[in-house]
């Protein structure tokens, strides 16, 4: 279990590491960029969900290492989220010249502060917030 919450957080900040040179340098290009692996993405998910051969079984075990919780046991939405985290606030500022740091928000949250939640809630345990409610 360590080891998958490991490997989601070097992807997560691999995200920043790559899209942030990209946002600086190409914004255009990254804009397109994300709108090319969000169709890709949703393609492998139904070759994924339907086992469409020769690619559906591989394509299931190898996403398989990145699933949590979180995800069913149909959907897998992971990648979705962290891809539209990122993507959203780029693809909702374009044009806006007024707020310059508002498209790095999703990658800033996303790739570092998820990541510093998850490393601080691993040395810290869970977190009650009340006496009778669930642990969060």
């Amino acid at each position: 279990k360590i080891e998958r919450i490991l490997l989601r957080k070097y992807y997560h900040l691999m995200a920043v590491l790559m899209f942030i040179p990209a946002l600086i340098i190409q914004p255009k290009f990254l804009d397109l960029a994300f709108g090319a692996a969000l169709a890709v993405f949703l393609i492998l998910e139904i070759i994924r969900v339907w086992r469409i051969w020769p690619f559906g079984q591989p394509i299931n075990q190898f996403m398989n290492a990145f699933t949590d919780h979180r995800d069913s046991d149909l959907l897998i939405v992971s990648h979705f989220s962290l891809l539209l985290g990122c993507a959203l606030p780029i693809w909702m500022s374009s044009g806006y010249n007024d707020r310059p740091l508002a498209p790095f928000a999703g990658i800033l949250s996303l790739g570092i502060g998820d990541t510093m939640a998850s490393m601080v809630g691993h040395k810290y345990g869970v977190f009650r917030w009340s006496k009778t409610g669930k642990n969060n």
